[in-house]
């Protein structure tokens, strides 16, 4: 099963979304867990072609759809201290 985005509009998700041609396991990388899988460092711009084919439709498995979303941000709340 494959993971399909739910989007409105491709030309934003392409604005927001970089890809990687692979992945690697970590073992003793900082800031990741040990057998992580992340991306390889060569990202590149989504293309709208690649946008086309993760796009869900009405057939797509529900359990396999995520949605890209923008959150508001509370700039107060941001910049609160949490050494306090």
């Amino acid at each position: 099963m494959a993971t399909r985005i739910a989007f409105i509009d491709p030309e934003a998700l392409v604005e927001r979304c970089d890809v990687a041609t692979g992945v690697r396991l970590t073992a003793d990388d900082a800031g990741w867990e040990d057998g992580a899988v992340v991306p390889l460092d060569d990202w590149q711009p989504l293309t709208t072609e690649q946008a086309a084919q993760l796009r869900a439709d009405s057939t797509t498995d529900p359990n396999t759809v995520v949605e890209v979303v923008r959150v508001p941000i509370d700039r107060a709340a941001a910049h609160v201290s949490w050494a306090e």
